[in-house]
C-alpha cells in the first residue's frame, strides 16, 4: 500500500507547492508509491518517478474549495477501501480539505498555523492581519480539529512546534525544515555583482511590505547610489513600488519571473536581506544561502539554525529598520566578512537544508 498527499494548488508557485516538488523530485528509488490529489489540471508536464498525480478541477469560487473537498473525500475514501493507499499526508493551509478527510490515518504537515498568521504568536504586536478576530477563530477551531485527527505532525521550525504545543497538542511532532537543492543553486564566482542587496519573497504585511519600505529608504539615504533589487510580488506590490518611485534610481523591481531568473538575480546580488515577520521557514533564505549570500533577518525563532548571528548572518532586533539597515551596509562595506558569511551560510545548507537528505526523514514519518 502506498501514501496519498493532499493539496489542492500543487502548479503554483508558493512555498508549499515548492516543497512538494522538491520532495518529489529526491525521492529514492525504492520508495514506496506516492499518490497526490490536487486541484490543478494541465500536469501532464510534472512527472517524477513513482508518483501518480490524481487532478480534480478547482473552480476559483467562493465554495470551489469546498465542493472540491467533498470529491476529493469520495476519491480518498475509495483508495483506502480498497487498500491502494494506507494513509494521507495533508499540507496546511488550507484548512478545508483536512476536515473532509474520511476515517484513515492522516499525516499533517503544518508549514504555518493562523496563531503564526494572524501575529497572535508573539507578545508584541508586529504588524495588523488581515484576518478578522472572527475569521481566525473559525480557523482557530478547524486547525484544532484537524490536529486532534491526526497520528502524527511534521513541523518545519521549533516556532512552528511551539506554535502548535499552543493547541494543547499531545500528538508526536517531527521537525523537519523546508529544503533547497544546492546542486541547483550553485554560486558562480563569474557573475558581475550588480545589486548591493536583494529582497526576495511575496511582498505583503506579514513580510513586512511597510518595514521593506523604511528599510531600503534608510540604506538610500546612508549610501547614496546603493542597488537595491526587490524581487517578487504580493498584495502591497503596488504599495511599496509608488512610495519608493522617488529611489527609482536605486531601487528596482522584478516582479513575477521564472526560476532560471531568480537564481540569476540571486548571483547578481552581494546581500540578502528579509523584513519579514512570519515564516514557515522561508525558501527564499534558504536559496539565497546556498548561493553563498549572507542573510540579514529579524532575529525570530523561525530563523532559529538556519541564520545565526556572525556566523552564517547579521540578525537584527525586529522592527528595528536602523539597526537592520546598519548591518547590511556593515556586510557591504567589510568584502572579507561578508564571503566568509557566504560560504558559512552555503554550507550549513548542504549540511542541514539539503533535500536529497531531508526527503529521507520524511519517508521515517511516513513508515512508523
Amino acid at each position: 500500500m502506498s501514501l496519498l498527499i493532499l493539496y489542492p494548488e500543487f502548479s503554483g508557485i508558493g512555498g508549499i507547492a515548492r516543497y512538494i516538488d522538491n520532495f518529489f523530485l529526491h525521492l529514492p528509488s525504492d520508495f514506496e508509491k506516492v499518490y497526490l490529489l490536487t486541484g490543478d489540471e494541465g500536469l501532464e508536464t510534472k512527472q517524477y518517478r513513482n508518483v501518480s498525480i490524481i487532478s480534480i478541477p478547482l473552480k476559483r469560487s467562493k465554495l470551489g474549495l469546498l465542493k472540491w473537498s467533498i470529491e476529493a473525500r469520495k476519491i480518498i475514501k475509495k483508495l483506502y477501501k480498497s487498500e491502494t493507499i494506507r494513509a494521507c499526508n495533508i499540507h496546511i493551509p488550507p484548512l478545508i480539505p483536512g476536515l473532509f478527510i474520511p476515517d484513515i490515518p492522516i499525516i499533517v504537515t503544518a508549514h504555518t498555523t493562523y496563531l503564526g498568521l494572524t501575529g497572535k504568536f508573539y507578545n508584541k504586536k508586529y504588524y495588523t492581519s488581515q484576518y478578522h478576530f472572527l475569521s481566525f477563530i473559525i480557523k482557530y477551531i478547524m486547525e484544532k480539529i484537524i490536529i486532534h485527527r491526526s497520528w502524527k505532525i511534521i513541523v518545519l521550525t521549533e516556532q512552528g512546534k511551539m506554535e502548535l504545543l499552543r493547541y494543547s497538542t499531545k500528538k508526536e511532532m517531527s521537525i523537519i525544515p523546508n529544503g533547497v537543492d544546492p546542486d541547483i543553486f550553485i554560486p558562480d564566482p563569474e557573475t558581475q555583482k550588480i545589486y548591493d542587496v536583494i529582497f526576495s519573497g511575496r511582498i505583503e504585511k506579514r513580510k513586512g511590505s511597510d518595514s521593506l519600505i523604511d528599510v531600503c529608504r534608510e540604506l538610500v539615504k546612508q549610501k547614496p547610489g546603493i542597488k537595491i533589487c526587490i524581487l517578487g510580488y504580493g498584495d502591497d506590490f503596488e504599495k511599496v513600488r509608488t512610495r519608493l518611485h522617488p529611489y527609482k534610481n536605486s531601487v528596482f523591481f522584478t516582479g513575477k519571473i521564472p526560476l532560471d531568473e531568480v537564481i540569476s538575480f540571486y548571483r547578481k546580488s552581494k546581500v540578502y536581506a528579509s523584513t519579514a515577520y512570519y515564516e514557515g521557514l522561508p525558501g527564499t533564505c534558504l536559496e539565497a544561502m546556498s548561493l553563498e549570500l549572507p542573510a540579514v533577518t529579524w532575529d525570530f525563532l523561525f530563523y532559529k539554525g538556519l541564520v545565526e548571528n556572525e556566523k552564517t548572518g547579521l540578525l537584527a532586533e525586529p522592527n528595528n529598520t536602523g539597526e537592520m539597515s546598519k548591518k547590511i551596509i556593515y556586510l557591504l562595506d567589510n568584502v572579507d566578512v561578508r564571503t566568509d558569511l557566504g560560504k558559512k551560510a552555503r554550507q550549513r545548507v548542504q549540511l542541514n537544508y539539503n533535500w536529497k537528505n531531508l526527503t529521507d526523514k520524511i519517508r521515517k514519518c511516513y513508515e512508523q
